[in-house]
């Protein structure tokens, strides 16, 4: 009679190999999880991005131009509709509130027809974001955009550093590529996302096919219309004679009243450059706990409850580029070791 795997070995043969394809398994999926936006990786100092990011030349609001009326002034009265095709007629002695909020608003309109106006444009593009309730590291990135077909191409110079990302309208099945770099790209060194995925979003609040400064121009110039429609309760100051990104520019503090008038933003911290009229820059806090500490000071609160950074250095508006540089064929690029 033959006693079925009665030797120690034979035993041991299936049992290692079931091992071996389970922690194979737990591997794999590990990598994907990690990979969207880079690696988990520990939080970092809010302040990091934001103040190597600009210098102030002034440090009061705006108030020469205007009749010296400081633009910090709490909307009180109730005004007509407007849009962007018929600006307000706003009486600067009354009412400099609206008139900070319509000074940004016809500056990011100018911006959006700027852009327009090209096709492509290239920068270095920083991001910060809190996911979940963590504040990320944050990513710096060197990004070809193109408006249409839209398509984005992101490779990393800082962690993660060689890192790549593809995305083009239309192509591949309407997925992202993602580059990996390090031991991970030993076990996929391609991998292909559907923007919209639990995985892809792990590290990010927005999908890719959101990215760029049009849509960023665009959200901003809708957010700028309905505060002026709604008369909404808030608070805006410009200053003028602002550097961020070593581009001289303007820029604009706005503060919700309250979380019943913006359940999301409590503050927007906006710089647009004077040049290209097109904001390179932007910071946006949520609203503190409940049991946030009374005798915290203003830095110390926008450190907590920071969600949203954004900055674009090295702008190059109208970049020539060609349907190479969003093709994963290009040799300049890693992603033929799929």
């Amino acid at each position: 009679m033959t006693l079925q795997h009665s030797s120690p070995i034979g035993r041991s043969q299936p049992r290692r190999l079931r091992i071996f394809m389970l922690l194979s398994t737990i591997c794999i999926v590990g990598v994907v999880v990690n990979t969207h936006w880079g690696s988990q990786r520990p939080a970092a100092d809010p302040h990091d991005f934001r103040k190597a990011s600009r210098r102030a030349s002034t440090v009061t609001p705006v108030a020469s131009a205007f009749n010296n009326e400081i633009l910090q002034v709490a909307a009180t009265e109730p005004t007509e509709p407007t849009s962007a095709t018929q600006p307000l007629d706003v009486d600067v002695q009354k009412d400099p509130q609206q008139l900070a909020l319509q000074t940004a608003l016809n500056l990011l309109e100018n911006g959006r027809e700027r852009l327009k106006s090209i096709n492509h444009y290239t920068a270095t593009f920083i991001k910060q974001e809190r996911v979940g309730d963590e504040l990320t590291e944050g990513d710096v990135t060197e990004i070809k955009v193109r408006h249409e077909p839209f398509s984005v191409y992101m490779k990393w110079v800082e962690t993660d550093a060689g890192q790549e990302m593809l995305y083009a309208d239309g192509v591949n099945d309407g997925n992202i590529l993602l580059k990996q770099v390090g031991w991970k790209s030993r076990l996929l060194p391609v991998i292909s996302l559907d923007p919209h995925c639990v995985l892809a979003m792990s590290q990010s609040r927005y999908p890719v096919t959101q990215m760029g400064l049009l849509r960023l121009v665009e959200t901003l110039i809708t957010d700028r219309q309905n505060d002026l429609e709604k008369n909404t309760d808030l608070k805006c100051q410009l200053f003028d004679d602002e550097v961020c990104h070593e581009r001289p520019c303007y820029r604009f503090i706005l503060e919700y009243g309250s979380p019943q008038v913006s359940a999301t933003y409590r503050k927007s911290d906006l710089f647009i450059d004077k040049e290209l009229s097109v904001p390179i820059q932007i910071a946006n806090f949520t609203w503190p706990e409940s049991d946030w500490g009374a005798d915290w000071g203003c830095e110390e609160m926008d450190d907590e409850t920071l969600i949203e950074y954004y900055g674009y250095c090295d702008l190059a508006l109208g970049t020539p580029l060609s349907d190479l540089d969003f093709d994963r064929s290009n040799e300049e690029y890693g992603f033929q070791n799929d």
